[in-house]
């Protein structure tokens, strides 16, 4: 299979189409660089949907928090509107836990083989090691990922949890709504308990995480835990993919140089082509960059690891005593 680069030049007489070859090395360098941008913006848009997700479900708490304050105390024993809530908390949580591991996936995936016939075959993967070929990353990515299940009580529940809420249960059955009075104020508590003794997980490394929490866990704490270890993990991929990533770039723009500066006339956005011959030739992709500005973007939009458990929100300016 031939490749080229279709090149449209704008002369006195029209329009003038020209192919700019490209060796083997080439086609497989800049097939390389955009392959790895791609990755980068993969895990970019799947990130920002993590975040998203929690943001609605602390807002449909907030909402229901609202909700139940300003209604009457039988709404406990409104079922249908106790179902509403728990139905969009469950969609919200849902969504949330399986964007998670739709990331943790591509993160990183231990070695499932144990056979003694596959032992010397390294079957971990993870984002690092294949958008950098170095799979020197393997070691340190997986390093931090066992790190942060031992080390946090919340993500290591989330885990288990994901996997009930695909194959076994929705995540939530239980809502409270609670109401105490203190120096003439009411403090209304909406929140999501769920009863460690009605989680029912099967493996004993599951069983070790359970004995780790009382008897009631928070699930928005435990999201907020799952949250805060992806972004940890979101951070490490950012920082070590940097120098690949400008690589990669540069692969890209050097043969897009390469073509501007043979063709100074040129116009339109460049293909890189693959000859056919039935139809002549095939567009595989353009070698425009301007979409990998909504990496940029998505950076700055989700530039902090925010650890909500440090955080108290309020929607009032500090009120006199």
């Amino acid at each position: 299979m031939k490749y080229f680069v279709g090149v449209n030049v704008k002369t006195e007489l029209g329009i003038e189409n020209h192919k700019f070859e490209l060796t083997h090395d080439e086609v497989l360098g800049v097939k390389n660089a955009r392959d790895g941008l791609v990755r980068i913006l993969d895990l970019e848009c799947i990130y920002d949907q993590i975040v998203e997700c929690l943001i609605e479900f602390k807002t449909s708490l907030y909402k229901f928090n609202l909700k139940s304050a300003h209604g009457s105390s039988s709404l406990a024993f409104d079922y249908k509107h106790m179902h509403e809530m728990r139905s969009e908390l469950n969609r919200r949580a849902f969504n949330l836990l399986n964007f998670g591991k739709l990331y943790l996936d591509k993160h990183f995936r231990a070695n499932k083989k144990n056979d003694e016939s596959s032992t010397s075959i390294d079957h971990r993967t993870s984002f690092l090691a294949r958008v950098c070929g170095n799979k020197d990353y393997l070691d340190i990515v997986e390093s931090s990922y066992l790190k942060e299940y031992e080390d946090n009580n919340e993500y290591a529940l989330a885990c288990i949890l994901r996997n009930l809420s695909q194959h076994t249960a929705l995540p939530i059955n239980t809502i409270s709504r609670e109401s105490s009075r203190k120096d003439g104020s009411v403090f209304s508590i909406f929140s999501v308990p769920m009863n460690k003794f009605k989680i029912k997980v099967k493996k004993s490394k599951d069983r070790k995480v359970l004995e780790r929490f009382s008897d009631v866990v928070d699930l928005h704490l435990v999201l907020d835990g799952y949250v805060h270890a992806i972004g940890k993990f979101h951070e490490q991929n950012r920082r070590l993919v940097n120098v690949n990533e400008k690589i990669n770039v540069g692969v890209i723009g050097d043969l897009v140089g390469a073509i501007d500066r043979k063709y100074p006339g040129r116009c339109f956005p460049l293909f890189l082509c693959e000859s056919n011959r039935l139809e002549g030739f095939n567009e595989v992709f353009s070698l425009s960059l301007d979409w990998f500005d909504t990496v940029l973007h998505l950076r700055e939009k989700n530039r902090r690891t925010v650890n909500w458990n440090e955080f108290e929100f309020s929607e009032y300016s500090l009120k006199e005593n």
